[in-house]
């Protein structure tokens, strides 16, 4: 909506959108040559990687995928669902289940266990923790958690804490060691979209009668494989901190563990055997300065080649969501 807004107040910008996937990306010179699959190519001087994650494919475990569509008499007639993963996603899909007439129980199967918290009862003003630019995450975690301490003890939701954390969170990233950023990602990063990405106070309450009343419960563990049996699914899972693995049969299934930008697309390889990009340390995207300037395989940024979204998010982190996007 933003977006047609400033269009529609340029009148010197003209507004073309081509319905096709974009096959691939060449420099020449000081301008850029796009091919697509059913479209004639285009040059330009400025592109912008805007991709999110990909087109649309399947899930790692063989479940579903959250966009999957299903015809209403089968989510009706379905006596049990897992979801793995339990984040937002998780959320929508649980609760859409239920708006569409799904009456069974719903086995939510995570590896770490956290469900998305609520947003404060009404709007916070954020709240500056004074954290220092330490590059030890230990330091830094124990850091947030006291100012959330504090600002509950003086009746202020920990919420303004977190808010005001998010504001400085890419300079926090960055300056960051690798090692750290890779022990956040593997320790921390679950609390912290819990905390993160909440929920409206009122579907959280919905979610969480979900667990209180037994529709729904939540185990601690990592699904290795969902297979089709027939119309539903074998599911095989080891709890956490267990060797042995499980077996659980379900009607429906649906990965939520999300995903990851598609780096292996056409248009995004055709930029790397040029060299004009490369992944940054942890493989989530691209490597990319703080205004989305992306980084050649030799270092420099590529003139007039941009970033935007999960492509930026294991350089700058907090990157996927409206304020940073805008």
């Amino acid at each position: 909506e933003r977006f047609f807004e400033a269009v529609e107040g340029r009148g010197d910008v003209e507004l073309k959108i081509v319905n096709a996937v974009a096959t691939s990306c060449a420099k020449e010179g000081n301008r850029f040559t796009l091919r697509f699959d059913r479209a004639e190519k285009l040059q330009a001087d400025v592109v912008l990687l805007a991709t999110a994650y990909g087109l649309p494919s399947s899930t790692p475990t063989g479940a579903l995928a959250p966009f999957d569509a299903l015809p209403p008499e089968r989510i009706n007639r379905a006596g049990n669902m897992v979801i793995i993963g339990s984040g937002l996603t998780m959320v929508d899909v649980l609760l859409g289940a239920r708006r569409d007439g799904f009456q069974g129980k719903v086995t939510v199967i995570s590896k770490h266990g956290q469900l998305p918290r609520p947003h404060a009862s009404k709007g916070v003003v954020p709240r500056e923790s004074g954290l220092s630019r330490s590059k030890r995450l230990s330091s830094l975690t124990t850091a947030v958690a006291i100012a959330c301490a504090a600002a509950e003890a003086h009746r202020t939701p920990w919420q303004a804490v977190i808010n005001s954390v998010r504001s400085s969170l890419q300079d926090i990233w960055q300056g960051l060691p690798v090692e750290e950023q890779a022990r956040f990602l593997s320790h921390v990063r679950p609390l912290w979209d819990a905390h993160r990405h909440r929920l409206p106070l009122e579907v959280h309450g919905r979610l969480q009668a979900e667990f209180n009343e037994g529709r729904a419960v939540l185990l601690r563990g990592q699904v290795t494989k969902a297979e089709r049996d027939g119309e539903g699914f074998r599911l095989v899972w080891r709890r956490r901190g267990s060797k042995e693995t499980e077996t659980v049969a379900a009607d429906l299934a649906f990965d939520c563990t999300g995903y990851r930008p598609d780096l292996a697309s056409p248009l995004i390889q055709s930029l790397v055997a040029q060299g004009a990009v490369r992944e940054d340390a942890h493989r989530l995207g691209l490597a990319v300065e703080p205004n989305g300037r992306v980084l050649s395989k030799n270092g420099p940024p590529t003139r007039g080649l941009f970033a935007l979204g999960p492509l930026c998010q294991g350089s700058l982190w907090e990157i996927t969501s409206v304020p940073e996007l805008v």
